[in-house]
């Protein structure tokens, strides 16, 4: 995949997926309390979560330790696993859409601000599988 940013690296950009960061938030317990939360601090362990639940059923030698690169192969399709495992997210607020702010909009397909979009956990195990 080519940078978004000319005269960098190619390869892999940040973010490979994406997920609720505001309103209404996730519901997570914490030391036995609930906490609201968004962002990272809610997408990380819902990714990981979601990896977990899916390994779970998943034969030992298909199972996965780093799943950030099967986002990015080609796989079902000729399209790469994020593509066909995500929901794209193809318009959003983003701060390129709001002048004097600068950054990257939101678009169809992989993007810099959503990625490939929100983790649909059905098609990865299919995909996976």
């Amino acid at each position: 995949m080519d940078s978004l940013n000319p005269g960098s690296i190619q390869g892999r950009v940040v973010p490979d997926i994406a997920a609720l960061a505001g309103s209404p938030g996730y519901d997570l317990i914490f030391q036995g309390a609930a906490f609201p939360a968004g962002g990272t601090s809610a997408s990380a362990p819902l990714w990981a979560s979601l990896i977990a639940r899916i390994n779970a059923l998943l034969p030992a030698d298909k199972q996965q330790r780093f799943f950030t690169p099967f986002l990015y192969d080609t796989g079902i399709n000729g399209q790469p696993l994020g593509e066909v495992a995500c929901r794209d997210i193809a318009a959003a607020h983003d701060n390129a859409s709001h002048p004097p702010a600068v950054g990257y909009p939101v678009k169809p397909g992989y993007d810099a601000v959503t990625g490939w979009g929100t983790p649909d956990g059905v098609a990865l195990l299919k995909a996976l599988h």
